[in-house]
């Protein structure tokens, strides 16, 4: 869950969009976001976990929670 304070509106988040917005600090480039990801939800070598990456981090910045 994630409280937008100049909105006042509350987001919840699925567990997978939610690492990856925990992920979201700066220090994360896409690579390391996408290897994280891979590792914490160990995610089969041949899935394309980068697409699904993008895709949250799409509806993130759609909803202004990350820029």
């Amino acid at each position: 869950m994630v409280y937008d304070a100049r909105e006042g509106a509350v987001h919840l988040l699925n567990e997978s969009a939610a690492h990856i917005y925990s992920l979201c600090d700066g220090s994360h480039d896409l690579d390391s976001i996408e290897r994280d990801l891979r590792a914490e939800f160990k995610v089969p070598g041949d899935r394309d976990v980068r697409s699904d990456v993008l895709g949250a981090l799409r509806a993130l910045r759609s909803k202004q929670l990350v820029f």
